[in-house]
């Protein structure tokens, strides 16, 4: 799949289009407004001025309250655990544009990480403990609603407000409280951000006050009490009262092109914060290399499509690129990464624009299918029986891959189960010889996973004899050799072995048997009646020492699709057979 290009992919990388207009399009009903109203009397223009101002302080507060609920979010996806919590309120402070003085963390509602710390030491406290604080925690803590506490006096210097988010790992439950996440603003700071100063500049005074327990504190401003058009504003469970006298009738359009102005820079600032804590939390459910959702987003979008009333069928495909490692191995780790991006894109074209894609690690990938049309079945089937090509740096390079797949609602209704049975068939296709890709069964074998999980170097260490892998060409060169192989031709290690042989199975032989030993061992392979390609000799051969001992060698010809023609070989010294217990 291609990726969009150009100024819109940026733009939409950047802003929250939808938000950006909700924005405008309030920005532009609030500058009409007040263009209209400058043909009103004072009362009235006075009347929207202190709107004005207490709208832009809810925005100012508001930025701040989205960052208290980005905070949550992201320890909520990170279920409490977060690697590096100093480096994630540093991260918040430095990248928001809102008026905040610092940033808090407050596990089980002791503040225990302050960004910037310095001059903000005194905030470091347990809410619960403190007598000023501990009853709005707990309201908060048991109510989850977030807490706007001011404006007061800080203790770390100050006036300001705070704002404090409780967070829960599960939604609405309450046991499973981890603590708040914190925003500290200083008052003058919010107000320079709500242009306060606006209001004095073409001749308006203003008192703002707040109701805070019941009683009307003083905030800012310069009129007398009693004095002035009352506008009010009721956010987050507190009062804000804002008083304005105008002063000489003159009012220019500077006003008015000022406001338009700022309402439009303030769209595009709060439409970009909600694009950056956007991009913060799909960041928690994408796979860095690919691009594709990793497992935590995968599990989101089964959770979501199960929530889905209008999904009347659905499957679940669970993917693996067999012989992953080896590949690996053979062409390096950059190569393995570019296979994998480049068969991400491939699911994209077999799913198109109907199913959701994720990477699960390694090379381990699931599809999502809501509603499926058309013989889904052989469209899968031919995909994963078929050879797959990708390439790189001018050179072709062949894989395949296994699958199995479970189908909603006829295998389950429960997709966590869903998974497990998809799972479970891919398991089967792996294990398989007639197909890399299975569909769910009941009758499918339940055998423990760790089966798999045994590789070559496992079996050939626990062999009770020599095994040996070579190229079956003229070269024959010796591709992998087991400890028992290695001691059998005196060697000390598997370095001296390759040396001492020269890394050819050509050398173990000796030169008395080389050409008798080719031969069997050709018109055994070309025997039509062996049809498992195995073959069965004695012959003679050369330990590092010059000691000549007499082998028996099973071998077996097969086909690897990385190596080419290949034999196995297990030898065993003949004079150990005389060890053998045998029937009388």
């Amino acid at each position: 799949m291609k990726r969009k290009s150009g100024r819109a992919y940026s733009v939409s990388k950047k802003l929250d289009l939808p938000t950006l207009a909700v924005c405008l399009a309030g920005a532009a009903v609030l500058t009409v407004m007040l263009g209209l109203n400058l043909f009103r009397g004072y009362e009235l223009n006075a009347a929207t001025e202190g709107e004005s101002r207490l709208m832009a302080l809810r925005q100012a507060i508001t930025m701040c309250t989205n960052t208290t609920g980005s905070l949550a979010e992201v320890i909520r996806l990170n279920q409490g655990r977060l690697k590096d919590p100093d480096w994630l309120i540093e991260s918040v402070y430095n990248s928001t544009d809102a008026p905040i003085r610092s940033v808090q963390l407050a596990p089980q509602g002791k503040v225990t990480y302050v960004y910037p710390e310095e001059g903000n030491e005194a905030g470091k406290i347990d809410l619960f403990a403190d007598p000023q604080r501990r009853e709005e925690a707990i309201a908060a803590r048991d109510s989850g609603n977030l807490m706007l506490a001011g404006p007061f006096t800080l203790k770390q210097g100050g006036f300001g407000v705070a704002i404090r988010q409780p967070v829960y790992l599960i939604p609405d439950d309450i046991s499973s409280f981890w603590g708040f996440s914190i925003v500290v603003a200083d008052m003058d700071r919010l107000l320079d951000y709500a242009d306060f100063d606006s209001i004095g500049k073409f001749n308006y005074s203003y008192r703002l006050t707040a109701v805070v327990n019941g009683e009307e504190v003083y905030v800012d401003g310069s009129l007398p009490e009693g004095q002035g058009v009352l506008s009010s504003m009721e956010f987050e469970d507190k009062t804000w009262n804002l008083y304005v006298k105008p002063g000489f009738r003159r009012l220019s359009r500077m006003v008015y092109y000022g406001f338009a102005l700022s309402m439009f820079v303030l769209s595009f600032l709060i439409a970009a914060l909600r694009a950056r804590n956007r991009s913060l939390v799909d960041s928690t459910l994408t796979d860095a290399l690919t691009g594709l959702r990793n497992r935590r987003g995968f599990d989101r979008a089964m959770r979501d499509m199960a929530g889905d009333k209008r999904t009347e069928r659905a499957l679940i495909v669970a993917i693996d690129i067999n012989n992953f490692k080896t590949f690996n191995d053979l062409y390096g780790h950059d190569n393995g990464d570019e296979l994998l991006k480049d068969f991400a894109q491939e699911l994209h074209s077999l799913v198109g624009r109907s199913g959701i894609i994720s990477r699960n690690g390694g090379d381990e990938f699931q599809i999502l299918i809501k509603n499926p049309k058309g013989d889904w079945e052989r469209k899968l089937r031919e995909f994963f029986n078929r050879s797959h090509t990708f390439l790189y740096h001018g050179k072709d390079y062949l894989y395949n891959v296994s699958g199995g797949c479970a189908v909603y609602p006829d295998q389950d209704t429960d997709f966590a189960g869903l998974y497990r049975k998809a799972d479970t068939a891919l398991y089967h296709a792996k294990t398989s010889p007639e197909s890399r890709f299975w569909l769910y069964s009941d009758q499918m074998s339940r055998e423990p996973r760790e089966q798999i999980g045994f590789n070559f170097k496992d079996l050939s260490a626990g062999a009770p004899g020599a095994v040996l892998i070579y190229k079956a060409d003229r070269g024959e060169e010796i591709l992998f050799a087991n400890e028992m192989c290695v001691h059998l031709f005196g060697c000390d290690s598997l370095a001296d072995f390759m040396s001492n042989t020269g890394g050819s199975f050509r050398t173990l032989v000796d030169p008395e048997d080389s050409a008798w030993a080719e031969e069997s061992i050709r018109r055994q392979q070309a025997d039509p009646a062996n049809t498992l390609h195995s073959d069965y000799l004695v012959y003679r051969a050369r330990r590092k020492d010059g000691t000549i001992i007499s082998l028996i060698d099973v071998g077996r010809k097969i086909h690897h699709e990385y190596y080419g023609d290949i034999f196995y070989v297990f030898l065993l010294n003949e004079d150990d057979s005389e060890k053998f217990d045998r029937r009388p």
